[in-house]
């Protein structure tokens, strides 16, 4: 429980498990965001058999974001604020 995972496109926490299905506290929007977004995704375990998991934390004490911050090419990004 608590694990942050990905399985068949979906993101999400770990809050459940039981011998039939799983349910995430989905995260998202898209790859790069790390926001919860208040869904909760069931899924049934058999996708555990037929697609790759990926597990976002291996238990480290840190993690790697990616934050997107948009400039102009003609920007002088020392000096933005």
């Amino acid at each position: 429980m608590g694990d942050r995972v990905q399985i068949a496109g979906q993101r999400g926490a770990v809050l459940d498990q039981d011998i039939f299905t799983t349910k995430l506290l989905e995260i998202g929007p898209g790859q790069s965001a790390h926001l919860y977004t208040g869904r909760v995704i069931a899924f049934p375990n058999s996708l555990l058999f037929s697609n790759p998991l990926v597990k976002e934390n291996p238990g480290l004490d840190y993690g790697l974001y990616t934050l997107v911050v948009p400039f102009k090419t003609d920007d002088d990004w020392r000096r933005t604020r």
